[in-house]
């Protein structure tokens, strides 16, 4: 079936379409002309799908669209104009065999198996598909095969050893370059058709396909299909390379062809089905829909590799981007593997282990990311996919983090590439304190102690009964000095002990030893020294140290010493 649009709606409809089941009809429709010299030429609307099987319908694989002004070996479809141009093959007018005129007809002597001694000019004419008319633009030389050049606008042709240009407008024939004799007198020119596929033209023969420069004659082989008797080739409604191979035994053309699905990179092939008709061209109309169905996804386009994974370094609170890139498009979804691993940087504590992954078609997904790999669905048509992943932004100076991302195709991760992912801290260095989370801290021996209370800012010792005291606090910050205070109180407050960073107390008291020669009864306090410390070593942290010194009457008239120390800090 045959449905004509206008190139805006085709546009849209190429732009919009989602799939071979989007819409009933997709863009594309595929024509043939039949071959055989001096025979009537007919235009048929080909009814391909994916596959087709057995041979029991024959009639719905080909529909009359129009008689041609005479049979074709080769045919193309002009865009621009809504146009395909057919060329002329051999119209004989008379044979080398004597006397085969007073035995045929005149509709008959047009196309007898005999080698002709004269014929009528070569002719290149177009079909208007818009107003459904066959118009001669001019006489040609022999072609054997055509393609439009999207780029030149130019029809590019051959015949069996010459390459050349046709300006579709006026059919003026320019010679470009001539085929080399491996070429030609490997039989490879007298067979097949050029194609434009991806940006390159192919020449498609028996057996295999060629690159070829027009402007040169050079040719590179690109594949081996192994296809004899190929005629002709054109693109379908996905893009995808359709050949026809010619279908013959001994009893001569057994007018039907086989149609081939082809993939010119690597050879690989897929029959169509045989249809019912002599195809020597074919050509696509891309202004008109036919029937969707499924792309061919070839074995070897089902390979696909992770090249790398790159890495990124951020800072924390950021949105890292990790690109894995693969060696080619997916021609079909296709599952991946990602894992993001632990490193320094611990997920669900330095970054979010649910991620964003973007595929190179802009379409994404959200998922959570595993250690041992989690498996992704890439869609069709994708090179690439960027891992967007969180990371979490903290108050705690820290050194740089790193975790990574991997990513694999294959079972046997063979094709596993990995890429790093650092974190780099945003906040300022803590300047450590006596105070920390600690609300008091303090260093005893014997019932004397030093502290710091950071819940109320006062720093100190004990209190000292004697008849002559002494009592000093040293103390120093990190940002607001420091300073000293003497004071009969046994406490002294400091507003700045949030930024402590050392203090000392230091406490005597003393009274007459003449107690002691004068009756004194034991254990009498004579003298008492307490000296103390908390404050912060070279590494931060708190060390502690108290000394107590103390001297009593011994009940003799003499005197009893005592003495103790800790350096164990205590924290509540």
């Amino acid at each position: 079936m045959r449905h004509r649009f206008t190139l805006i709606s085709s546009l849209i409809a190429f732009s919009t379409l989602t799939g071979a089941q989007a819409y009933a009809a997709c863009p594309g429709n595929v024509y043939s002309i039949n071959g055989g010299r001096g025979e009537v030429g007919l235009l048929l609307d080909i009814q391909e799908d994916k596959q087709l099987t057995g041979y029991s319908n024959p009639g719905t694989r080909a529909l009359l669209e129009s008689r041609t002004l005479f049979s074709s070996s080769a045919m193309t479809y002009d865009p621009t104009t809504n146009r395909t141009y057919y060329a002329s093959v051999t119209r004989p007018t008379a044979y080398y065999v004597e006397g085969v005129e007073s035995v045929v007809s005149a509709d008959e002597l047009k196309s007898l198996s005999l080698h002709e001694k004269t014929s009528l000019p070569n002719q290149l004419a177009y079909y208007d598909h818009s107003t459904q008319t066959h118009t001669v633009l001019a006489n040609v030389p022999e072609i054997f095969r055509m393609a439009f050049d999207p780029v030149s606008e130019q029809l590019v042709a051959s015949d069996g050893d010459r390459i050349f240009s046709i300006n579709p407008s006026d059919g003026v024939v320019t010679q470009l370059s001539t085929f080399s004799d491996g070429v030609k007198f490997g039989g490879f020119s007298s067979w097949g058709d050029f194609l434009f596929y991806d940006g390159e033209l192919l020449f498609i023969t028996n057996t295999r396909t060629f690159s070829v420069n027009p402007s040169s004659g050079e040719v590179s082989l690109k594949s081996f299909h192994y296809i004899n008797f190929v005629t002709a080739a054109t693109l379908d409604q996905n893009g995808q390379v359709i050949i026809a191979a010619k279908n013959q035994n001994v009893t001569s053309n057994i007018n039907s062809t086989f149609l081939y699905r082809l993939n010119p990179d690597s050879g690989e092939r897929v029959k169509i089905g045989l249809f019912p008709a002599r195809i020597n061209a074919l050509a696509t109309n891309t202004m008109e829909e036919h029937t969707c169905y499924d792309k061919t996804i070839f074995p070897s386009e089902k390979i696909v590799n992770v090249t790398g994974v790159g890495s990124d370094t951020v800072t924390e609170g950021e949105t890292a981007k990790l690109t894995v890139n693969f060696d080619t498009s997916t021609k079909a979804t296709k599952d991946i593997n990602l894992a993001l691993v632990d490193g320094t940087a611990i997920g669900g504590t330095d970054f979010e282990r649910e991620v964003k992954v973007i595929f190179s078609d802009d379409t994404s997904v959200n998922i959570t990311l595993n250690a041992d790999g989690t498996v992704v669905t890439v869609p069709a048509g994708v090179s690439s996919l960027t891992v967007e992943i969180t990371t979490i932004d903290d108050t705690e100076d820290e050194e740089s983090k790193s975790a990574s991302v991997s990513a694999w195709f294959k079972d046997d991760e063979s094709d596993k590439a990995n890429g790093s992912l650092t974190i780099e801290d945003n906040d300022e260095p803590l300047v450590p304190t006596v105070c920390t989370t600690d609300q008091r801290v303090q260093v005893r021996t014997s019932g004397a102690y030093v502290f710091v209370d950071c819940s109320n800012g006062r720093l100190g010792g004990p209190s000292i009964s004697a008849q002559n005291i002494t009592k000093r606090v040293n103390w120093s910050t990190n940002s607001y000095g420091g300073g000293n205070q003497s004071d009969w109180n046994t406490q002294i407050g400091v507003t700045e002990v949030g930024d402590l960073k050392s203090m000392s107390y230091y406490g005597s008291g003393s009274n007459s030893s003449n107690v002691c020669s004068n009756g004194g009864t034991s254990g009498t306090r004579i003298n008492t020294t307490i000296s103390g410390s908390i404050k912060l070593n070279a590494n931060g942290d708190t060390v502690c140290q108290i000394t107590l010194n103390e001297t009593f009457c011994d009940g003799r008239g003499g005197l009893r010493y005592q003495n103790s120390s800790s350096s164990t800090c205590e924290y509540y």
